[in-house]
């Protein structure tokens, strides 16, 4: 119970932090119909690079999306701190060779292209045009598209959920290729709790995720499955409407498949963001794996901390879970406590470091990677480093200069969310809707000369469908009971 109300209480607070207001959508029998022509000029382009946005349309809302889509365009065009693929400027490029990640030689590049630019503004000034003939969420998402050109995780904007179904799913290995199992959903739904979600209104969930795609900002394909996937995105209504998956109406089919190979059709209600966790199940086992070493809810047992240990096996093996990289200077004690933990109890063999599900932070931990890879270095033990999918930003950085730094450290798990170059930093919100939106700045290179599209594994594992149903972490088991050898 209390793993299902820690994790409840997560998404609460994202969904509180995430879902921003939308600016007030005009009546409808008002929408399309009192707006004058734009001038000849107006109309070739109102929004120009470095110069002052003058508004053309005369309603209140379009007005407020105008000034808001040239905050946007003025943000990623900025010629000192814009995106780099837009700006025609050298970009600082840091490079991550130094033992101390805080240290880093710089040297300056430019990555500009002028086409991208271009076509860039040619959308903002197409969405523009457009204003007046869409709803609030069609903006955002065109929005979200125009972000996605740039084929930048760090570069996107959050597209509101005002309303969606309430089912929390997660990343399972089929026979057959990834699936979603549903993990949390309403009390009246227990009984779907664990049973794979297949398809949407009858459309397979990885076709709509495809569907999706040129909104959602990626470099490589496990961080556009993690995102596409989420409910913000694959159950959000008003994606689904805007993509023709559903219509107007509060409801929609879902097509599921329980453990056995069984099938169920169920329509499921919409709900407003505001009340979509209020009275969620979550799954678990009845195998009694999933409390152990080796169980599921190991890795979710402290969803509120940024990092946290402890030992397994009796001191064996010694785990440390890094929830974010976001840290302060109570994280040098942490990791100070976890070795010391472990020497005392006298029988330390492996080493967990677990960034899985970590979407990044800060790429020196605040100034205590140093300490940290340290202390695996001159613990003696195997050490293995844990990425998935969701494994993202400085969740990259930070596994891929231990794997460097560190002799015989071993990353297992699966591909994760990029590779280890990759723009990043700058965040804002637009004035008027208040959502949420980042651009990169500048560039960083975590593994000069590692060209792979995602940080590889060394032992490549995944969580199969079967082990999520045991409640067993595939990942945990293979390292504490299986054969895996250090590299």
């Amino acid at each position: 119970m209390k793993r299902w109300l820690l994790i409840l209480a997560a998404l609460l607070m994202l969904l509180t932090a995430c879902s921003q207001a939308s600016v007030e959508e005009p009546e409808p029998t008002a929408r399309y119909t009192d707006e004058p022509e734009p001038t000849s000029a107006q109309r070739e382009a109102p929004y120009t690079v470095g110069s002052a946005y003058s508004c053309i349309w005369e309603r209140e809302r379009d007005r407020k999306w105008e000034e808001d889509i040239a905050f946007f365009a003025d943000e990623y065009l900025h010629p000192n701190l814009g995106h780099p693929l837009l700006s025609d400027r050298s970009t600082t490029v840091r490079i991550f060779n130094d033992p101390v990640l805080r240290y880093s030689t710089t040297s300056l590049k430019s990555f500009f292209d002028e086409a991208v630019r271009d076509e860039f503004v040619r959308l903002v000034n197409e969405l523009i045009f457009d204003v007046p003939y869409i709803d609030d969420i069609s903006i955002s998402i065109r929005l979200a598209e125009i972000a996605a050109l740039l084929e930048d995780g760090h570069s996107f904007v959050r597209v509101p959920v005002e309303e969606a179904f309430p089912l929390y799913i997660v990343p399972v290995a089929g026979a057959d290729g990834p699936e979603w199992a549903v993990d949390f959903a309403p009390s009246k739904y227990r009984d779907i709790l664990g049973w794979r979600l297949t398809a949407i209104n009858g459309v397979p969930v990885l076709d709509i995720a495809d569907l999706m795609r040129p909104f959602v900002s990626y470099e490589a394909e496990p961080w556009f499955l993690f995102v596409a996937m989420r409910y913000r995105m694959l159950l959000n209504c008003g994606v689904l409407r805007y993509i023709g998956i559903m219509g107007p109406e509060r409801s929609a089919v879902m097509t599921l498949e329980g453990p056995n190979g069984e099938t169920r059709e169920l329509e499921m209600l919409s709900r407003a963001a505001e009340a979509m966790w209020h009275d969620a199940a979550g799954y678990h086992s009845d195998s009694g794996k999933a409390e152990g070493d080796t169980g599921t809810l190991l890795m979710e047992r402290y969803p509120e901390k940024d990092v946290w240990y402890t030992l397994l096996r009796g001191g064996e093996a010694l785990y440390i879970r890094f929830n974010t990289c976001v840290v302060d200077e109570s994280t040098g004690g942490i990791v100070e406590d976890a070795f010391d933990a472990a020497e005392n109890a006298g029988k330390l063999e492996k080493v967990i470091v677990d960034f899985r599900s970590n979407t990044g932070g800060y790429a020196d931990l605040s100034g205590n990677f140093l300490p940290l890879a340290t202390a695996l270095k001159t613990s003696g033990a195997e050490v293995y480093v844990l990425i998935d999918g969701g494994s993202f930003s400085a969740g990259v950085g930070i596994p891929a200069m231990l794997k460097r730094r560190i002799e015989g450290v071993t990353l297992i798990g699966t591909p994760a969310g990029q590779p280890t170059a990759f723009f990043f930093s700058g965040k804002f919100e637009l004035p008027n809707s208040g959502i949420y939106c980042q651009c990169s700045s500048t560039y960083g290179d975590f593994w000069p000369g590692n060209d792979d599209l995602s940080l590889m594994p060394d032992v490549t594992v995944e969580r199969s469908y079967e082990d999520y149903i045991e409640g067993v972490d595939s990942v945990l088991e293979y390292i504490l009971d299986g054969s895996v050898s250090p590299q």
